[in-house]
């Protein structure tokens, strides 16, 4: 049986896993298809490219909560409740990791302190279904503030270059 302190503990860890998980899975999406400033003259909008990049690694993430909700599902259906606003913070963070070294950083800092408020006071998840709008409106400014004339050094892997004639 469970005790309502190792419950905490379990929503803590799980907090903490599933940020991890988007925060490398992000990191190699931004590594391997930086954001392009040239999509912006493709007929999809912002909105679209930020909700397409959401969706992907939600959808990655569902694969620990249903691991977790075989276990517990009271962590999972916390942890559940804030997956549209870590993937949304996912996405934004993307578009910033060419930018600035250490995006990702800042992204899993973000996380240890939602992790910690989730464990702590698991009504916190209603708070990141709530705060997703806002998350998406901060990835859609991100997403729109690149600057296509920016030059912008080699910051991703050269597999993920199709003009590249190295082999890393």
């Amino acid at each position: 049986m469970i005790q309502p302190r190792d419950l905490k503990v379990v929503r803590w860890v799980f907090g903490l896993t599933i940020f991890v998980f988007l925060a490398g899975l992000a990191g190699r999406l931004a590594v391997r298809r930086p954001a392009w400033p040239l999509a912006r003259s493709f007929p999809w909008s912002s909105s679209q490219r930020v909700a397409a990049d959401a969706v992907f690694l939600g959808l990655h993430a569902l694969v620990p909560v249903i691991f977790v909700a075989l276990r517990h599902p009271g962590a999972a259906a916390c942890t559940l409740g804030l997956l549209p606003f870590l993937a949304l913070r996912a996405a934004a963070y993307i578009r910033i990791v060419p930018l600035l070294r250490g995006g990702m950083g800042r992204f899993l800092v973000e996380g240890c302190a939602t992790a910690a408020l989730l464990s702590l006071l698991p009504w916190t998840a209603l708070l990141g279904m709530a705060a997703a709008p806002a998350a998406f409106a901060a990835a859609r400014k991100m997403e729109c503030s690149i600057k296509v004339t920016c030059w912008s050094d080699l910051h991703h892997a050269a597999r993920g270059d199709t003009f590249s004639w190295s082999e890393e």
